[in-house]
């Protein structure tokens, strides 16, 4: 069976830390993949397993070099990748 995946992509050490130890905590079965920026982000969703095994992605809009606005943007225009803009959220459907 294939292990589920989380993501998370921000700048912030302490964060990506805390998230981490979060779903320790919860003893989540679970593999998480850390990204520094939205170009980190999208080299890691463009392995072929990648997007079908994950669960959410913790996304910073505000990081250097491909912040988080810009990696929506690529996913909005990616028809595999699209799958994962399921949210109730307004923001991912502006």
């Amino acid at each position: 069976m294939v292990k589920r995946r989380i993501i998370i992509a921000d700048d912030d050490e302490d964060d990506r830390l805390l998230v981490q130890l979060v779903f320790q905590e919860l003893r989540a079965d679970v593999h998480i993949d850390f990204a520094m920026d939205g170009g980190d982000l999208m080299e890691i969703l463009s392995k072929s397993t990648v997007a079908a095994t994950t669960l959410f992605i913790l996304l910073d809009l505000n990081m250097p070099k491909k912040n988080g606005r810009e990696v929506l943007k690529e996913i909005k225009q990616d028809p595999e990748l699209q799958e994962m803009l399921r949210s109730g959220g307004e923001y991912l459907h502006r």
